[in-house]
């Protein structure tokens, strides 16, 4: 059913470190309008979002929606 939608929302766990299914399911669906979610941030981080994103950095437009503490530079400190 996903190959036939104009959109994919794929919610991936924070908590934990990506999985190859994950990774499999964002180049599979790559060329998609695709909303990637990174749920459980109030838990240690342990996914690598770079290599989350990477596969469709190049055919979408990121955008990070956490708040200004939260991104590089901010109170919290971090990266993507």
């Amino acid at each position: 059913m996903a190959h036939r939608a104009d959109g994919i929302l794929m919610v991936v766990d924070s908590s934990r470190k990506e999985s190859r299914a994950d990774l499999n399911l964002i180049e599979r669906f790559k060329s998609k309008k695709m909303i990637l979610l990174f749920s459980k941030a109030d838990l240690p981080r342990r996914v690598d979002r770079r290599r989350c994103l990477a596969p469709v950095r190049k055919n979408a437009l990121a955008r990070d929606i956490r708040p200004d503490w939260e991104k590089p530079g901010g109170a919290a400190g971090g990266d993507l």
